[in-house]
């Protein structure tokens, strides 16, 4: 289980959830960072796993569970490593950048309502115990500074532990991560016929299922990357394509590499005239799901995002915006999540 320790005070608490508990959040008190906007939180998840870092060769590797996208961390921690994560800061306020780059300025900071920041869940990855290694939750550090970024809180959801699927009614809105993992076609009636993947756990499964049911019915803000993108289509009764190389269905490469977008319909604040995007996958939607719309596909025809117009955010993507923060489209997905994310938060209290 993940904990959170401040960074040179004590033992670490019992649980992720405590970090929130202890700066404040909750209780509405945000003193630690108003007093000292660069004070620090050291996050470590307790199991025998590490920080990783890779960078980004001029031919970008394939996605794997481990360690993400090229040049991607992974907050997670090894026994004697951890890594450091920092709290939302004021609007306005410039604050260095652990890798040296110039600073940040954060200028909106959309709050619940008496000016609480959003809490945010994100689903985390999983893998299984193995000799030396203890099983472990982790999550790449792309997706937290996304919506930290932002000004939003983003807490790391633990992926197979039975929790009461109501005790996630603190939060405003929920992020579907990706994974180097595939869906087993048992979830969407087909049988397996590509055996070179590694297929997600099914606890990840179910657990990733029931929050999308919970903050469907709650009509909370959901946004699914990669393959949070292809869970939403799962989830919906839709199916996907196993491996697209083998398909016969793609003639671009998907899987290590970038390409541009062609739009359909979608809502009217998405940009059209954007960038291309990454691309990280090597499956896509076969059969899109109940009640959902394709708004942008790739050059060859695969879809590349969906949404459900009738829900006030329920909206996928096949590429990685948190990878990208500089795009247009990532800045304005995000934008428009957090937005809805702080219409539909109720009175802080």
């Amino acid at each position: 289980t993940g904990s959170v320790e401040q960074a040179g005070r004590g033992e670490p608490d019992a649980r992720c959830l405590s970090f929130i508990l202890r700066t404040g959040i909750l209780s509405g008190r945000l003193k630690p960072w108003q007093e000292n906007p660069f004070r620090t939180h050291r996050i470590r998840f307790l199991s025998a796993n590490r920080v990783s870092e890779k960078p980004s060769p001029a031919g970008l590797p394939s996605e794997d569970p481990r360690t993400g996208p090229p040049g991607e961390k992974t907050v997670s921690g090894q026994t004697g490593g951890s890594r450091i994560g920092r709290v939302p800061q004021p609007a306005g306020t410039a604050f260095p950048t652990a890798t040296g780059n110039p600073p940040r300025i954060r200028r909106h900071l959309p709050m619940k309502k008496g000016n609480k920041p959003l809490l945010i869940g994100i689903t985390s990855d999983y893998e299984q115990e193995k000799t030396g290694y203890h099983a472990r939750f982790f999550l790449k550090e792309a997706y937290a500074r996304y919506i930290s970024d932002a000004g939003a809180v983003p807490i790391i959801l633990p992926s197979t532990l039975d929790l009461p699927i109501n005790v996630w009614s603190i939060l405003d809105g929920l992020v579907l991560s990706g994974s180097g993992l595939d869906i087993s076609p048992d979830y969407y009636g087909q049988k397996r016929t590509f055996w070179k993947n590694t297929l997600m756990s099914d606890r990840r499964v179910k657990t990733e299922m029931d929050l999308l049911k919970y903050f469907e019915d709650q009509q909370k803000p959901v946004l699914g990357i990669c393959g949070g993108f292809q869970m939403m289509n799962v989830y919906r009764k839709g199916t996907l394509l196993e491996d697209l190389p083998s398909s016969g269905r793609s003639v671009i490469e998907h899987q290590e590499s970038s390409h541009a977008l062609e739009f359909d319909k979608g809502p009217v604040w998405l940009p059209r005239d954007v960038p291309p995007v990454n691309s990280f996958h090597h499956q896509g939607i076969d059969r899109l799901g109940e009640g959902l719309e394709i708004f942008a596909r790739s050059p060859d025809g695969v879809a590349e995002g969906i949404i459900d117009p009738r829900l006030p955010f329920f909206l996928g993507v096949q590429w990685h915006p948190e990878r990208q923060t500089d795009h247009p489209l990532s800045q304005k997905i995000r934008e428009k999540f957090l937005e809805t994310a702080s219409e539909k938060a109720g009175p802080a209290e």
